[in-house]
């Protein structure tokens, strides 16, 4: 859910709730869409794809770097190849989840982050994963194989030649609807799992969904298996019922001729940058930069023309070589690995001591005998034996005993206010409390005449704000 939603789901009511979840999108596909807007924005200022690449980099990961698949463009099997990532690496995204988390000095999530932290801990979600994967391996793929080759002479496919690869399709539909284990089976092999019989894109996605399934419910997968390929099924038909239907002869098919592809309709940094990088994920952006400048500013003819002699052009392969050992590139992903464990190490010990400080100080609040008696809070001469202290500690009860029931209050942090504010703070807090007494919401506790107040139970104010208005949000 987006921040609107999710507040109205929480604080709302039940018809809020409903209709928060009812316009929010959800599942597999939802995931593989919010793990590209943070892991691969396609705004380079967006993102923690420098995070990922640098966090995968670490060799206690996987020791080089990666890009998560491009969800932000509508391109096709993006979402197979995202979910295909995904399940490979799982244990490592839950682990990079925890560690943005961490190197923040807040140590929580936005709400992108929680998202994508509670689907990739939600089994139904995993299932849809699995199945995404599935079908981009053993469909999606291999038709793409057909569509993006060459003919004998060089060229795309002609589309009104793509019946047979269509008809393919459709029957492998059919046979894996009528047979789930041809798939999710134990006897899985690319063989007769792959709609062409060739080995999978990524076979160690295909091995770790299958790892994966015994800690998925096994019939659920299937039904979602067979109701995907269902509306496969149905969309293959559907689109290909034109080519399907043709009864062209190869003459008029020639002459009708229709690349399978849209690459002429694409611009040059999609034809040229996205597909030196799909074809190298772990090519540096200067490698491409410099490949792409030399094509394109005719480099090779400048250094026919200007260095073209034996010791220009050993000057050119030392310089070269020399650029290559430095490993800058590889020591600065290093530097900046090292610099975040060291961070995200900082922000977990000083959560650990916040964290214990806060226990230390709510354990005092919850010594306290809270004072219902509003009498000893309006009568000026009664006020004036109550210490400062005092107050605090009776202001603090009552916004923990809040925080504990609505996740919020209306208690302001108490170091700038003066002592008759707070006196004002505990009869209103007072007045909420009554009227949960009065509908049986809470008992009735504490001091409820004029008894003294015992001065031995009080907790020194904290010189920090922030810490003493560390329990929650104010409403």
């Amino acid at each position: 859910m987006n921040k609107d939603n999710a507040a109205a789901a929480i604080s709302g009511s039940a018809v809020a709730k409903e209709r928060a979840e009812t316009v929010s999108s959800r599942g597999g596909v939802k995931l593989c869409e919010l793990m590209g807007l943070l892991l691969n924005n396609k705004d380079d200022k967006k993102g923690q794809q420098d995070s990922h690449g640098v966090y995968f980099s670490a060799h206690e990961h996987l020791g080089y770097s990666l890009w998560f698949p491009d969800t932000s463009n509508t391109r096709y099997g993006c979402f197979s190849e995202a979910a295909a990532e995904i399940i490979v690496n799982l244990t490592v995204y839950r682990e990079l989840m925890q560690f943005i988390r961490d190197r923040k000095m807040s140590l929580a999530y936005t709400n992108l982050e929680k998202n994508i932290w509670d689907a990739i801990n939600d089994l139904r979600t995993l299932v849809e994963l699995v199945v995404l994967l599935w079908y981009g391996q053993n469909f999606s793929k291999p038709v793409m194989r057909v569509v993006r080759s060459r003919t004998s002479t060089g060229g795309l496919p002609n589309l009104w030649d793509m019946g047979p690869v269509l008809e393919g399709v459709i029957t492998h539909c059919e046979r894996v609807i009528a047979d789930p284990d041809i798939i999710m089976g134990p006897n899985l092999s690319y063989e007769t799992a792959s709609k062409d019989g060739r080995p999978w894109e990524r076979p160690e996605a295909m091995y770790a969904a299958h790892a994966l399934l015994p800690t998925l419910p096994r019939n659920e997968v299937r039904v979602v298996l067979v109701e995907f390929l269902e509306g496969a099924l149905e969309t293959w038909r559907r689109f290909g019922s034109d080519i399907l239907g043709t009864e062209l002869t190869d003459a008029q098919k020639r002459k009708a001729m229709m690349p399978a592809t849209n690459d002429a309709n694409e611009g040059w940094l999609g034809a040229q940058a996205r597909v030196a990088q799909r074809r190298a994920p772990n090519a540096r952006l200067e490698f491409i930069n410099a490949k792409s400048q030399y094509k394109h500013n005719d480099t090779a003819g400048f250094i026919a023309e200007k260095l073209s002699t034996p010791a220009e052009q050993r000057f050119l392969r030392k310089r070269a070589q020399e650029i290559s050992s430095e490993g800058g590139h590889q020591k600065r992903k290093v530097a900046q690995a090292e610099h975040d464990q060291q961070t995200v190490r900082e922000h977990r010990e000083k959560k650990t001591k916040s964290d214990r400080k806060k226990a230390t100080e709510i354990a005092e609040i919850n010594k306290c005998v809270p004072v219902f008696d509003i009498a000893r809070f309006t009568d000026p001469g009664m006020l004036k034996e109550i210490l400062v202290p005092q107050l605090d500690l009776q202001l603090k009860w009552h916004r923990l005993r809040e925080l504990e029931m609505d996740k919020k209050t209306e208690i302001p942090p108490l170091s700038k206010l003066k002592k008759q504010q707070k006196a004002e703070l505990i009869v209103t807090a007072v007045g909420r409390w009554r009227r949960r007494v009065d509908t049986g919401e809470v008992p009735l506790m504490g001091f409820q005449s004029s008894e003294p107040l015992e001065e031995d139970r009080l907790v020194v104010e904290p010189d920090n704000e922030e810490d003493d208005a560390g329990y929650g949000d104010r409403e």
